[in-house]
């Protein structure tokens, strides 16, 4: 099932808050909201850089924030030499990745 653009916007004038997209091959039709609830992240005070919101908590209000791992000096070598083998691979084979 194929699911056009649902846009969100402001009933008093007309302005698009949020879009969330087209979808294609879609399991079922997107659920009809009766209520959508909002929280007010103060400026500043969550690094995007290293966090992420993934929900609210909703007994507390406050957002869900997770912390991205870093990486250690194992892991990044690691990372390094199965990228450099993906890149030998695909110049053997001749560009399919």
């Amino acid at each position: 099932m194929d699911i056009g653009n649902r846009i969100y916007y402001q009933k008093s004038s007309g302005t698009v808050i949020y879009q969330a997209g087209e979808m294609s091959d879609a399991p079922n039709e997107r659920p009809i909201i009766d209520e959508i609830a909002y929280i007010d992240v103060p400026f500043g005070s969550i690094d995007y850089a290293k966090d992420w919101i993934v929900g609210v908590d909703l007994e507390s209000g406050q957002p869900i924030v997770v912390t991205f791992k870093d990486e250690t000096a194992e892991e990044k070598r690691i990372r390094e030499l199965e990228d450099e083998l993906l890149l030998q691979a695909e110049n053997e084979i001749g560009g399919i990745l």
